[in-house]
């Protein structure tokens, strides 16, 4: 069905394919793309639609924002919400827990927005449905969302409605979703400064921002309100005692315990007073623990005397040397996980993590592909080739969005920063390139000069805005993209650096090279304070599992080595803390693990990609 959008029309509903209203003659096509499907939302700024994108094959579900203010609203006033909320949804870019935008526009003088269309119910509609929320969703809710609003004020934003209506959980992925940003705010030290209107809802917006004086601690609150209101169903009115100006909502708490440790940061969250309030989202990562790597997988409580990897699935594909391999980042528990791998045969192929079937072949470049990448969001894939290319995809869309050209001789790797909004590449034109993942422009361009020579390998820091490069004069170089002042060298490898890898906790640096060594350096220190060297054949990749506990090298004997590690001191847990993996026919050039490190994958030259397995045996093997 096609729904028309003109708000008088006498019968909306259209058979499908219909391209003008039978009752009104109004053109059912939003910029020759989208057509409404159903109303699903009404209010005072307008109304919302389930849509489809005509421009896609699969026809994929979207969402219309329709500006149309009732009569009791302001109509100025509501123009430049509805504006602002496009501004801002502008100005955020991606997230994976922010609904994309797609498009503003007008048509028939009236303005629509197009975003994303998040299929599943808000924590309202979740709250009336299953009861109360217990201490351990809450975490889990707060663990969530705090990345999202630490990335909204990152980009100087203050959403000033968090709430629960505002909070959207999927039915596909149970991820948390924060929408609705008609309310935000550009947050200028002038802005910060100035009163302004009293934008949101009332229940869970703070003592400041009733006045217009609206911080990055009143989302803060509105979170923090959030909570206590899911934990009580109580309305935050009557949470908080007004004769005593005190929060009483643990009174109200019915058969569910709530710690004193997460007591204590609600109370802080939902402090009345700025000062005593949570000044940043950082800080409550901080007392939840958020970040810190306390989780223990099960394999590697193991000894490692007593591990077994065993090698699930040879996925063959590739008729040519697979060159690089890359894991989604965003597997989750029940999640099919996805592998892609690049190869000398100039694809890029996607891999089940369940099945070990290829699920699809990228193509379009005109060389070896030299590396591939997914952004730390898990919303695009990058690639680059020996054709001085790189290519951007962006997964949800499943779209190629950009082809970056400017590099003069091959591209021998890309990175991703940690925020995903920057790519590095390095090339043997001997310089580093910095682009903005969104617009797909070039932004800096770092020409090597005193020791460096071309780039071989690159690698951000899990947290920084520093960049380590591994390059043709045996030297590693340190970039700090926000103070150049701060770069520096590594000198140790006596041959070319092949591959990178910071540890998960920023701590340390693996480099693996054609001396037939692979080295730990400390950031603080800038020395080497490991050296697991048997130099009898080339290193040619190293990766770290996401705990940090075990580092993986691919080598030119066909095996994969994995040396257990203790963190402090970055050396072996004991003497036998080594394993060899073997079953490739020929050089080992890549190795990845899986986000929830339950996997090592490695790439080879005999065209293969094996997926290993821990479990509990006293040798590794390969079936």
């Amino acid at each position: 069905m096609r729904y028309c959008l003109n708000p008088h029309c006498p019968n909306p509903r259209n058979p499908d394919d219909t391209e003008i209203c039978y009752s009104c003659s109004t053109k059912l096509l939003l910029n020759d793309r989208y057509h409404a499907i159903k109303l699903i939302g009404q209010g005072g700024f307008g109304r919302t639609f389930l849509a489809a994108d005509n421009a896609k094959p699969s026809q994929p579900r979207c969402v219309i924002k329709q500006f149309y203010p009732d009569e009791q609203t302001n109509a100025r006033a509501a123009m430049q919400l509805f504006e602002q909320e496009a501004q801002r949804l502008k100005q955020l870019g991606e997230h994976p827990q922010i609904p994309d935008f797609y498009d503003h526009l007008e048509q028939d003088k009236h303005q629509y927005i197009i975003q994303e269309f998040i299929d599943g119910q808000n924590l309202s509609q979740e709250l009336a449905t299953n009861g109360t929320f217990n201490q351990t969703q809450i975490k889990t809710l707060l663990k969530d969302l705090l990345p999202v609003l630490k990335f909204i004020h990152a980009g100087q934003i203050i959403h000033r409605d968090i709430k629960p209506d505002n909070i959207i959980r999927s039915r596909q992925q149970e991820l948390l979703y924060l929408v609705d940003f008609g309310a935000a705010k550009y947050a200028t030290a002038t802005a910060l400064a100035q009163t302004g209107t009293v934008i949101g809802s009332a229940e869970f917006i703070a003592p400041e921002q009733l006045r217009g004086k609206a911080t990055f601690a009143s989302d803060i609150y509105s979170l923090g309100v959030t909570c206590i209101y899911l934990l009580t169903q109580v309305s935050p009115f009557n949470l908080f005692d007004i004769t005593e100006n005190v929060w009483v909502w643990k009174d109200y708490l019915v058969d569910n315990l709530v710690s004193d440790d997460l007591g204590q940061i609600l109370d802080k969250m939902i402090n009345n007073s700025l000062k005593e309030r949570y000044h940043s989202v950082d800080e409550i990562m901080t007392d939840l623990k958020i970040g810190q790597f306390t989780e223990k997988l099960s394999h590697i409580s193991l000894a490692p005397a007593t591990q077994k990897w065993q090698c699930i699935h040879t996925l063959t594909g590739h008729s040519q040397p697979v060159t690089s391999m890359a894991f989604n980042p965003l597997i989750k528990q029940g999640e099919e996980g996805i592998l892609a791998s690049g190869g000398a045969d100039w694809t890029i192929k996607l891999w089940s993590l369940k099945t070990g079937q290829e699920i699809d072949t990228l193509i379009g470049h005109t060389d070896k592909i030299t590396a591939i990448a997914f952004s730390p969001d898990g919303r695009f894939l990058a690639s680059s080739s020996c054709d001085r290319s790189i290519r951007i995809y962006h997964l949800q869309r499943q779209s190629l969005i950009h082809k970056l050209l400017g590099h003069t001789n091959w591209v021998s790797s890309i990175a991703f920063s940690p925020n995903s909004r920057l790519l590095a590449s390095g090339s043997f034109d001997k310089t580093i390139k910095i682009w903005n993942v969104q617009s797909g422009k070039q932004l800096e361009n770092f020409v090597c000069r005193g020791y460096m020579n071309w780039v071989k390998c690159l690698a951000f820091h899990p947290f920084q805005s520093i960049l380590a490069s591994g390059n043709g004069d045996n030297s590693i170089y340190f970039f700090d993209l926000h103070n150049k002042s701060k770069e520096f060298f590594l000198i140790g490898h006596i041959h070319i650096i092949n591959s990178l890898a910071f540890s998960p906790d920023g701590q340390v640096l693996a480099s693996a090279s054609d001396d037939k060594t692979v080295k730990i350096w400390s950031l603080d220190t800038r020395k080497v304070i490991n050296n697991l060297s048997d130099y009898l054949v080339r290193a040619n990749t190293v990766a770290f599992s996401p705990d940090g506990k075990i580092l993986a090298a691919g080598k030119d004997d066909n095996t994969i080595k994995l040396w257990y590690l203790e963190q402090k001191s970055w050396q072996l847990v004991s003497e036998d803390a080594m394993m060899t993996l073997t079953g490739h026919s020929d050089s080992v050039t890549a190795v990845a693990f899986s986000p929830n490190g339950q996997l090592l994958a490695s790439g080879s030259v005999d065209g293969s990609i094996k997926l290993w397995q821990c479990g509990t045996s006293s040798a590794p093997q390969c079936v």
